[in-house]
């Protein structure tokens, strides 16, 4: 029970601030505590999951958020940030499918950094249900992989 709470407080640390490694931590507890228990591996890679969907989803309030101060509505008032702002609107409204597949990349692959897209998504108003459900799976087969590779790499030795 230990494991399964500090894994998800480390995942929700690590949405939230770039320094907490996740990937380490989870290389780290592949190799030392799980022992290629298959049950303990997707519990564990699940429930990292949830805690860094968790801090992805404050990072896409508080996009919203900071974008509705006066200070930051005033820098973005210009027609040229207003144009952008709308074509990228559009392109996610018409493209859903474009919208998921970027969000599953972005969380599984790691690339574009999920940071960033999880502070445009709320900017740019993407569907709550549709960041959370793609960002969760990404996240969880991520997790999966490098359990099972940290199992793998124990394996060999």
């Amino acid at each position: 029970m230990k494991l399964i709470l500090t894994s998800l407080l480390v995942g929700f640390g690590s949405a939230l601030l770039p320094f907490i490694n996740i990937e380490a931590y989870l290389g780290g507890i592949g190799v030392a505590q799980l022992g290629g228990d298959a049950v303990t591996v997707t519990v564990v890679s699940l429930v990292t999951a949830v805690g860094q969907t968790a801090g992805k989803v404050v990072l896409y309030y508080a996009a919203d958020r900071v974008m509705a101060l006066p200070w930051m509505r005033r820098r973005m008032s210009g027609p040229k940030w207003t144009a952008a702002y709308e074509r990228w609107q559009t392109r996610i409204a018409e493209h859903p499918t474009q919208t998921a597949l970027l969000l599953l990349a972005s969380s599984g692959l790691g690339f574009p950094p999920l940071l960033v897209i999880a502070v445009l998504a709320g900017h740019l108003r993407v569907n709550i249900w549709l960041f959370v459900s793609t960002c969760l799976v990404g996240r969880w087969l991520r997790f999966l992989v490098i359990l099972g590779a940290a199992d793998w790499l124990v394996g060999l030795v």
